[in-house]
């Protein structure tokens, strides 16, 4: 589970979040070049100010941005969710957007 204020650099890997379905909160900086990936029923939370250039995709669940991350472009598959009051790259939705 990722939870906390800590830093995760991606570095050109990825991070898939939410495999046990549970909610979090991560309000650390996410960097680099990799994506994250959101799955799982729960939903995740992020706060902070990133700056990591990959895909941000939302399998299912809810990903909440409520910090920035203009460099990252969001998936939202069929059965994610978007929202929050942040900023994203451009947004690829067949799932829901609700800010």
């Amino acid at each position: 589970m990722v939870t906390g204020r800590g830093a995760i650099s991606l570095g050109s890997g990825h991070l898939i979040a939410g495999h046990s379905g549970s909610s979090f909160t991560f309000d650390g900086l996410v960097s680099g070049t990799g994506y994250l990936w959101k799955v799982g029923a729960g939903t995740g939370t992020l706060t902070a100010s990133n700056t990591y250039s990959g895909t941000t995709g939302i399998e299912s669940g809810t990903l909440i941005v409520n910090g920035s991350q203009p460099g990252s472009d969001v998936l939202i598959l069929a059965s994610g969710t978007l929202g929050g009051s942040g900023t994203v790259g451009a947004i690829t939705a067949e799932g829901r957007v609700a800010p």
